[in-house]
């Protein structure tokens, strides 16, 4: 097995436009989402309070799930476009990426659904 790259596979000039665009698009949203959910979470102050007394900071305290839930499908779609891109020796490691990505997004999703404020 060779690690030749060529530069028709470096450039990704054999790569459908639509998935490039998509692909860069959904970078720069998880970045952003990534960041936001980094930054709102070390924000969250810690609360050591009486359990009676939680639910007047519900709403602050479960800030850091928007951006989570917003990562995750963004997450995906990253990860699907990188799976497109992959050289066809390579696509077995990416597709297990997009396994895990797709579990992570399916895990975040619903424990925001469910355990969020009610």
């Amino acid at each position: 097995m060779t690690n030749q790259i060529t530069s028709r596979d470096r450039t990704g000039s054999n790569l459908n436009p639509a998935v490039r665009r998509l692909g860069f698009w959904s970078a720069v949203l998880t970045a952003v989402f990534a960041a936001a959910f980094f930054a709102v979470g070390i924000a969250t102050p810690v609360r050591s309070i009486p359990y009676p007394y939680v639910a007047s900071f519900i709403p602050n305290d479960y800030l850091w799930m928007y951006p989570a839930f917003l990562l995750a499908p963004t997450f995906v779609v990253l990860v699907a476009c990188i799976h497109s891109y992959a050289a066809d020796e390579r696509k077995v490691f990416s597709q297990i990426a997009l396994s895990f990505a797709v579990v992570y997004a399916a895990v975040i999703t619903t424990d925001s659904s469910f355990s969020g404020p009610s």
